[in-house]
């Protein structure tokens, strides 16, 4: 494969310094490469699988907001209950559903998962 290729090019250029206890930055990265080859590149079988990590980078992003403006959660269960409105939110947006819709049909009832034809069954 391909990358495999380019990782024993890569290796070869930043090989381990002898004596040197701590590796560095772009050894550690390579090393990761190495290691986690089959998740780096599962986009290319998969094409359910993004080609990059924006998204969870986006969802992450207002629980950040959320903690620097009004600095965190007073408690555990107020930060997971903000965690479960703003992912319900999120994945009803992604389905292309109403969020108002789907909090509403949750709280009757009427709504009950939103997971039914996720990609990831």
């Amino acid at each position: 494969m391909e990358y495999e290729r380019i990782l024993e090019l890569v290796l070869a250029e930043n090989s381990l310094v002898v004596g040197v206890r701590r590796r560095s930055k772009a050894r550690c990265l390579l090393d990761r490469f190495i290691v986690y080859s089959g998740e780096v590149c599962r986009f290319v079988v998969d094409f359910r699988v993004p080609f990059d990590n924006n998204l969870v980078e986006r969802d992450i992003r207002s629980v950040k907001v959320k903690q620097k403006v009004s600095g965190g959660f007073r408690s555990v269960l107020g930060a997971k209950n903000f965690g479960k409105v703003t992912s319900i939110i999120g994945t009803a947006v992604k389905q292309k559903k109403s969020a108002y819709s789907t909090i509403s049909g949750i709280i009757t009832g009427t709504v009950t998962s939103l997971f039914q034809n996720s990609p990831c069954d």
